[in-house]
């Protein structure tokens, strides 16, 4: 279920022409931070797997327009990122 609302929020991005940045900050580091600090249980895998389906779709999915060329390295970065920063906001949460 995760990875189906990783990849959803990876098409919105992909799709969102104008929008492109302030899409990567909510559906990104937003969405893996508020995840970690939220879900007790399995925040980890979540964010695993949110995050795969969020990169896939932002990679295979695009528009053609919005992220043309090697323009897929920033949102792979910021996937990667938010993956990372949603496992530390977790790990400082739920390590008690």
């Amino acid at each position: 279920m995760a990875g189906l609302l990783g990849v959803g929020a990876g098409w919105l991005v992909g799709h969102s022409l104008l929008l492109v940045l302030p899409a990567l900050i909510v559906f990104g580091p937003m969405a893996t931070v508020g995840a970690a600090r939220f879900l007790p249980h399995g925040w980890f895998l979540y964010n695993l797997s949110y995050s795969a389906g969020f990169i896939a779709a932002i990679l295979l999915l695009p528009d053609g327009q919005t992220l043309v060329g090697k323009g897929w390295y920033f949102p792979a970065y910021v996937s990667l990122g938010s993956l990372l920063l949603g496992w530390l906001v977790g790990w400082l949460k739920h390590s008690e």
